[in-house]
C-alpha cells in the first residue's frame, strides 16, 4: 500500500471475509478438512468479537478493511442456487 500511495497507484481491497471465513457461517458445502473450514475455524475468536459488539462478523471484517485507507473494496458475491448464467459472446 505504501508503495502504491508513493507512485499514485490506488489500493483495492479484496476478499475481505476470506471466502467467508470471517462470516457467521461458511454459506455452501466444503468437504472436511478443506483450506476454507480450517480458516473458518481458526476465526472463532474474531466471531466472538463481533458478537461482543453486536456487529455481523461480516460487517466487521469490511469495516476493517475500509479502515485500510484503500480506495475500493470488491465484495464477495454469491450466485444465488438455480440462477442460470449468462455467458457473453465476443
Amino acid at each position: 500500500m505504501t508503495a502504491a500511495r508513493a507512485n499514485g497507484v490506488g489500493v483495492m481491497g479484496i476478499r475481505a471475509v476470506q471466502a467467508g471465513a470471517l462470516t457467521s457461517a461458511i454459506d455452501r458445502p466444503l468437504p472436511a478438512g478443506h483450506p476454507e473450514l480450517r480458516d473458518f475455524a481458526r476465526a472463532a475468536g474474531f466471531r466472538r468479537l463481533a458478537r461482543s459488539s453486536a456487529v455481523a462478523p461480516a460487517a466487521l471484517a469490511h469495516r476493517y478493511a475500509l479502515s485500510l485507507d484503500i480506495d475500493t473494496l470488491v465484495l464477495g458475491v454469491e450466485e444465488p442456487a438455480g440462477a442460470r448464467r449468462v455467458r457473453s459472446r465476443r
